[in-house]
């Protein structure tokens, strides 16, 4: 019964978890074009992007400014989901060997 146990918990954490966002933040720094701008020193423009993978293709999506905190918080929580599948996985291939 301990496995079913851990599995519960599990399902109750992943269920609180939130929102999930698969993908990776970056801190990136970009050039605008402009002729006059400070960015043609080298210094670039700051800016938060999310790069995820559809279709074997990488995409990158900006990130406002506002919505960071929760794109971040969003990308975490994906994270956290798939360590809890990892050990819901683990638990399962112990059932099996025990033949639970």
């Amino acid at each position: 019964m301990r496995h079913q146990a851990k599995m519960s918990r599990l399902r109750t954490q992943m269920r609180q978890l939130g929102p999930l966002l698969k993908g990776t933040l970056i801190d990136r720094k970009i050039l605008c074009g402009k002729p006059n701008c400070r960015c043609k020193k080298g210094e670039g423009h700051p800016g938060l992007y999310l790069t995820y993978s559809l279709e074997s293709k990488t995409k990158t999506v900006y990130i406002p400014k506002k919505m960071a905190a929760k794109v971040r918080k969003w990308t975490q929580n994906y994270a956290r989901f798939k360590d809890l599948l990892e050990e819901m996985f683990q638990i399962q291939l112990k059932m099996i060997r025990e033949g639970k």
